[in-house]
Order: C-alpha cells, then structure tokens, then sequence
C-alpha cells in the first residue's frame, strides 16, 4: 500500500498533479520571451518586420537596443541574430544576477522587483559624458512606501529619490516621470522633473529634502521650490510614463524652464 492510499488521497491525484506541472511548463513556455521574438520579428534583407509592420534598415542604418525588465535580457538574445550586423551599442537594465550577454550592449543592474532611482541613475551615470544625445523613454509603476502624512504620489517621490543619486553629476542632463491620468497620488500634479540645473538649487535645501522624504511631501518641495508637472486630468489611464535625456555638454541649456 502506498502512502497515499494510507492517507485516504485517491490514486488519480498523482496522475492529475503531474498533469498539472505539464500544463504550468507549457504556459510558461508559451511565453518565452526569448520565442517570443522569434516568433514576431523576422529579418527579410534590409527590413525588419516586427508582426505586420516594420522598419527599413538602410546600409547606413546602425541599430541601438535598449531595454528594461526582467524579459530584457531574453527578448534581447531573441533579437540579436537578427540585427547583429546592424547593431551598434545599447543598454540593458535587467534585475541582479542576470546572465551576460553577448554583442556590444551594457547590461546594467537594477532594482528588482521594485523598479526605483538607482535604475535611472545608473543609466544617467553610464552616459553622461556621452558625445551624442541620448534618450530614454519608459513606462510602468514604482512603489512608493508610505510613513509620513504628506501630499504627492509615487513620481514626484521617484524624481525627488532620483535627485539624491545624482545631484553630484554636472550633466546636461533632464529626468521626468508623470501618472499618464494627470494625477499623481494624493496631489492634483501629475508628476515632477529634474535637471543638473535645478539639482544644484534643490540640493542646497537638503534638510527640506530629507524632511519632504521622510514625511512622504514630494508635492510641496516641488511646488515650493520648482519641478512640478501639471497637466490636468488627461483623460486617459495606462501607466506611469517617464524620459531621461542626456546631452553633449555644448547643448547646456542656459535658462532651464519650468515645467506646467
């Protein structure tokens, strides 16, 4: 007698388990981001298709790859055998302990599962002295810990954390993040932005800083001393969006604007 027909289990349960495991490898499987790819892009001489579009890589085209999330290094291996020839360099910000990768892209660690500061501002560490403008487009939700009773949302928290990592870099450099609704938490912004202009000027406040932190109040430092992002209800909720724009040190903007 088994130990399952000891403990009363019918004999079909282990048959159902195991079928069970080979139902949860098949979907995990399904979504391999790595046969993802294959299975989306294709490459056909000089054009890359990506389902029924894609684009045109002419003989001067060179590619960028960038990417972020714990998908990024697999879609990327996914990707690279198609664009080998063409690629040029890239970023890749993956979660700890990610595997290497080949070709000339930087794999970066970030933070895991919350995404936070430090990713962006390793990204703007690595390319600050870059010779060419750089953009960084990305979308998503961070978490913010709640402990004070102040006003703001999570990326006004996130710009203002971000400011703590990289208010010693000279830049040009510019970092946004806003609620794609127009709201921000419990505040009517949307979001907040920095710049090495304007981090000279916050860091100076840095008993205000830390007292905004600590109190969860990133709404009013940033109305207080400038950064936030205001639009108003935009009718529309998909996630939080964000940018990171770094330029050659000839492009240094001379009057930094606010941003309404």
């Amino acid at each position: 007698m088994t130990d399952r027909a000891r403990a009363g289990l019918p004999p079909t349960a282990l048959p159902l388990q195991e079928t069970g495991k080979r139902i949860l490898a098949a979907m995990t499987a399904a979504v391999d981001p790595e046969q993802l790819i294959h299975r989306a892009v294709k490459r056909r001489g000089d054009r890359l298709c990506i389902n029924a579009g894609g684009v045109h890589l002419p003989d001067y085209c060179q590619v960028h790859c960038l990417g972020a999330g714990k998908a990024a290094a697999a879609m990327y291996r996914g990707l690279l055998p198609m664009i080998r020839d063409r690629l040029a360099g890239g970023i890749l910000v993956a979660p700890a302990g990610a595997p290497d990768i080949p070709g000339p892209v930087f794999l970066l660690a970030g933070d895991h599962p919350i995404p936070g500061r430090r990713s962006l501002a390793r990204v703007i560490r690595r390319f600050q002295n870059s010779r060419a403008p750089r953009a960084w487009v990305f979308g998503g939700e961070t978490t913010a810990h709640v402990k004070g009773n102040g006003r703001g949302g999570r990326n006004q928290e996130l710009a203002l954390r971000l400011l703590t990592e990289v208010r010693d870099l000279p830049g040009p450099w510019y970092a946004a993040c806003m609620g794609s609704d127009g709201i921000d938490g419990n505040s009517p912004a949307a979001g907040a932005w920095i710049s090495h202009e304007s981090a000279r000027l916050l860091v100076a406040q840095k008993r205000k800083l830390d007292l905004a932190l600590r109190q969860n109040d990133s709404y009013r430092f940033f109305r207080r001393f400038g950064g936030l992002i205001q639009t108003g209800p935009t009718g529309t909720n998909v996630m939080d969006l964000g940018v990171i724009l770094i330029a050659p040190g000839r492009l240094r903007s001379r009057n930094p604007e606010r941003v309404r």
